[in-house]
């Protein structure tokens, strides 16, 4: 991403807010995705795991280093729950789970992860102003909104 050299005529509030809640949401998403290979052996949710962590790894470098360039601190957790996050209580389960489990459990909290992750870009696409967050915020819709269809085909084939 190009420096914004903190001029606030390319950013606004909405471009701030997707960034700081963002980082954290995609910082779940990689913590529950490095839980796979230790935990399953499908090769669909290893490689649906190994996607998620390099795409959101990526977007979370993105993200950090254009708060940097607009001299905006990188958040480190939030104290609310945001649209799609896991509970501790839910986290602590998944963690807990193998095979089988870990797979439908996986599966079901990354659809409501990735749920609310599209409604938090989405308000991006609608009110942000920086040109590359609103591209940004379009490509997670897209890519998360196929891997819900992904996920949910799945669900479908194991209930079968």
């Amino acid at each position: 991403m190009q420096s914004n050299t903190m001029d606030e005529s390319v950013f606004n509030r909405a471009d701030i807010m997707l960034m700081n809640m963002m980082i954290v949401h995609h910082e779940q998403a990689v913590e529950m995705s490095q839980l796979a290979p230790n935990r399953t052996k499908n090769e669909n949710v290893l490689e649906l795991a190994r996607n998620i962590s390099q795409a959101q790894q990526s977007e979370i470098d993105t993200m950090s280093s254009w708060l940097n360039d607009v001299g905006r601190q990188r958040p480190r957790g939030m104290g609310h729950r945001m649209a799609g996050m896991a509970s501790p209580k839910e986290m602590n389960l998944l963690e807990q789970s193998t095979g089988d489990e870990f797979d439908g459990r996986f599966a079901n909290l990354m659809i409501e992860h990735h749920k609310g992750g599209i409604g938090m870009a989405k308000r991006e696409v609608q009110r942000g102003r920086n040109d590359e967050l609103v591209s940004l915020a379009e490509d997670m819709v897209s890519v998360q909104r196929c891997e819900v269809n992904l996920i949910q085909g799945w669900l479908t084939d194991w209930e079968a």
